[in-house]
């Protein structure tokens, strides 16, 4: 239970996106992908793993958008 209600903080708004793009017919983001790996990892019983791997993913997102936010970043090409 507690490895859920981590899933759920870390990765809700992930989920959430998902349902959102699956729901306009975008089905194959990265949002959907990460929702099919980690579920699948709780329907093996890798609890700590489908929690590690969204937790993983939210803090390159991070980084990705600190990124493309800093003044001295490069212009995309």
């Amino acid at each position: 239970m507690l490895f859920l209600a981590a899933y759920a903080v870390t990765g809700g708004d992930v989920i959430l996106r998902a349902i959102r793009n699956v729901s306009r017919r975008q089905i194959f983001d990265e949002n959907f992908l990460m929702s099919v790996a980690t579920g699948g990892a709780f329907c093996i019983g890798q609890y700590s793993e489908a929690v590690a791997v969204m937790l993983f993913y939210k803090i390159g997102m991070l980084f990705q958008d600190r990124q493309w936010r800093s003044p001295e970043s490069p212009s995309p090409s």
